[in-house]
């Protein structure tokens, strides 16, 4: 599962159609238009992951944004409903996110969260239930469990929730030239 948003534009070229016949050649010319149409309109289209949209829309709404989103805008960011975050309110995230690059705050934002995240506890393991082992069918022959290795503990879910300062200004760079974008 993914997040996909969109920009409302407008974009300096026309966004080119994906031919209806199976021509190879004009499949090819499609992919190479779309490439160029993408590199020259940064507003047009984000995507994320749900592991690396979950921990980006936290910063943004947290940090970035938390004086410009509303409590349900924050809220439906997480869903993949097509709600709509306007022009204005875009353009002013990315030139918070750009101030707070700027200023080192991202970087710091990431350090502090890793920091946090390899200080929790190990979990009792889920799939062997803290045996370390299980039954892979009727027979009643356990294995070593493949997730927690046989340690009947694993890593707390949160770290596999990955959040990078690339992926941010990625997300700036979206929103500044989106004209506003429905995340979907």
């Amino acid at each position: 599962m993914g997040f996909d948003l969109y920009g409302r534009g407008p974009f300096s070229t026309d966004e080119p159609i994906y031919p209806k016949s199976d021509d190879s050649e004009k499949k090819e010319k499609y992919f190479a238009e779309r490439q160029k149409f993408e590199k020259n309109n940064p507003g047009h289209y984000f995507r994320n992951n749900v592991w690396w949209w979950r921990p980006l829309w936290e910063f943004i709404c947290d940090v970035a944004a938390k004086d410009i989103l509303t409590l349900e805008d924050a809220e439906r960011g997480c869903y993949n409903d097509n709600w709509l975050i306007g022009k204005t309110k875009a353009k002013r995230i990315a030139k918070n996110i750009y101030k707070l690059h700027e200023v080192g705050a991202i970087k710091k934002y990431k350090e502090e969260r890793e920091k946090f995240l390899g200080e929790l506890p190990e979990v009792e393991c889920n799939i062997c239930e803290g045996s370390g082992y299980r039954n892979m069918d009727d027979s009643n022959v356990s294995t070593v469990c493949t997730t927690c290795k046989g340690k009947g503990k694993r890593e707390d879910f949160d770290t596999n929730y990955p959040f990078d300062v690339e992926n941010v200004i990625d997300f700036a760079i979206f929103c500044e030239h989106s004209g506003g974008f429905r995340i979907g």
